[in-house]
């Protein structure tokens, strides 16, 4: 296993981590879960060295978090566990007492004292930015959390949260397909040493080898999945499947070592559900996309984002 200082915090992370909850768009590309799978795969991940998990916060989650969760039942202080706000309840979180509450919510289901690192996840936290660096202020402050970030946040959030001094770390939605957060965000919390993990380098699926092509999307407020971009986003797909088995990779191989090596990623987190995609996704650790491998990848998008202008 590989560990990286996650900013400029103490810890120490994997540079694969593994995440609970089955959050959408993802669900229709994956199979079911199945709850002895699940925590077979978090021992297989621990046993390897992954020392990093994500679970929703709150008092209702999925059978993937449940499952988590009993896995971690005898590894506490083994593994940093990072609670997610705004996953799991339903509905939209606009107050700051809301975030407190769901942190609140998670340590009891999980019966721990603290989560080492909690986030507030946008678009289900809708709270004004003040309230939110608030919440996450007073978590620390009250020793129910850590280390506090941001998750699925812009650019212009994340540097309002910096400059009152709470965030820590943020979660982006970087992967192959979706490279925006490389423009502005990443470069910006390199530069104020911020922590980044990348929280989706599947893209909601179309990465990780189960999608077909036969399914139809039902994430239609996610970017990939959008009229005019879905299409076109699984011919990319595609192609870097059939890129990576030339390179001797699997497609999930490719798209974790493509986000691994992007300049100040610290760790990549997936929602692997059995033992193998966890042996699978950990030997893509150390590999480096050659030259000749990542000129045909952006080629890729290239083309990709020429279809989108047409």
């Amino acid at each position: 296993m590989i560990y990286r200082a996650l900013g400029k915090t103490e810890l120490e992370v994997s540079v694969v981590g593994l995440r609970g909850w089955s959050e959408r768009p993802d669900e229709w590309a994956a199979p079911a879960v199945n709850a002895n799978e699940v925590i077979s795969a978090v021992q297989t991940a621990l046993e390897l060295g992954v020392n990093y998990v994500e679970v929703s916060a709150g008092r209702s989650v999925g059978a993937g978090d449940e499952a988590v969760a009993r896995a971690l039942a005898g590894a506490h202080g083994r593994v940093y566990v990072a609670g997610m706000c705004g996953t799991g309840d339903g509905g939209r979180i606009g107050r700051r007492e809301q975030i407190i509450q769901q942190c609140e919510d998670g340590l009891r289901r999980l019966r721990i004292e603290r989560f080492d690192v909690f986030f507030c996840r946008w678009p289900e936290v809708a709270a004004p930015m003040p309230e939110v660096i608030e919440a996450l202020g007073r978590l620390r402050e009250r020793g129910e959390a850590g280390i506090v970030g941001l998750s699925h946040y812009a650019y212009e959030h994340v540097s309002e949260a910096r400059r009152a001094g709470v965030v820590q770390v943020v979660r982006s939605s970087l992967n192959v397909l979706e490279r925006d957060d490389g423009h502005d965000l990443i470069p910006y919390c390199q530069e104020h040493g911020l922590a980044v993990i990348a929280g989706d380098p599947f893209c909601h699926g179309l990465l990780s080898g189960n999608f077909t092509g036969t399914t139809a999307a039902t994430g239609g407020s996610t970017k990939v999945f959008r009229s005019g971009r879905f299409d076109a986003n699984v011919a990319a797909a595609q192609r870097l499947s059939a890129i990576a088995a030339e390179g001797g990779m699997t497609l999930r191989q490719l798209a974790l070592a493509w986000a691994l090596g992007q300049s100040g990623v610290t760790s990549t987190v997936t929602a692997a559900a059995r033992p193998s995609e966890v042996r699978e996704q950990t030997t893509a650790l150390g590999r480096t996309i050659p030259e000749e491998i990542g000129g045909r990848i952006d080629d890729t998008l290239s083309e990709r984002d020429r279809q989108l202008d047409r």
